[in-house]
């Protein structure tokens, strides 16, 4: 009888153990699955001009051209609430922004209805002071043109402490703006008769990322 009921104990123990680590595997593995439903909603940041970005999921949004059923996908700067994705119709998933001069935390937020949690992911940008070097071409005689900028270049009689400024005739490096004693901060060409893209490239110590602006230029034949 001894014998019996030691064996028993040791079967009840042994069904006792095997139960436990069932029901912790069990646990693990719905634990990973929760994790992978609960996916961090990471993005990629492009900068495409002057303060002008793009912050694109780097996670699949859509299905076909709508958001995923049940995804809710909000964008914030600086913690105010600003867009949500909408569909391939209007945003392809990703959001658009200009952002002023400084710097901004954006982040995606992110729920779905596989996860009870509202995830973010964040991303701290410096956005510098840049601005689009725009400028009037007209005639000045003949054959010739002026160029001249339609923004605050010169400083007294100098081209501003930090700022460059170039002259570009259809994608061609021309010229350099020097200051008062030399061009007013303008330029002056001569053109043949044609059809002609001409640009201002500027690039400022607060913003080292040229800038460009461009205009196509027309000189009719005499």
């Amino acid at each position: 009888m001894k014998f019996k009921s030691r064996f028993f104990s040791l079967f009840k123990s042994t069904i006792f153990i095997l139960i436990l680590t069932c029901i912790t595997v069990t646990s693990c593995e719905d634990d990973d699955d929760t994790s992978e439903d609960c996916f961090k909603p990471t993005f990629t940041t492009a900068h495409t001009s002057g303060t002008s970005y793009v912050f694109s999921p780097e996670f699949e949004i859509l299905n076909g051209t709508e958001i995923k059923e049940a995804y809710n996908l909000k964008f914030f700067v600086d913690g105010e609430y600003k867009y949500q994705a909408l569909g391939a119709a209007w945003d392809d998933g990703e959001f658009r922004t200009t952002l002023e001069p400084g710097t901004h935390e954006v982040c995606f937020e992110l729920t779905t209805n596989d996860c009870t949690e509202t995830r973010t992911s964040c991303e701290t940008i410096e956005v510098a002071d840049c601005f689009i070097p725009d400028f009037n071409i007209s005639l000045f005689s003949e054959g010739y043109y002026q160029i001249q900028p339609n923004f605050d270049v010169i400083d007294g009689t100098s081209i501003k402490a930090g700022y460059d400024l170039k002259y570009y005739l259809d994608g061609e490096y021309k010229n350099t703006a020097w200051g008062d004693g030399f061009d007013q901060g303008n330029f002056f060409i001569s053109l043949d008769p044609g059809t002609y893209e001409v640009c201002y490239g500027l690039i400022t110590d607060a913003c080292p990322e040229e800038q460009f602006s461009c205009k196509t230029v027309t000189v009719p034949k005499l």
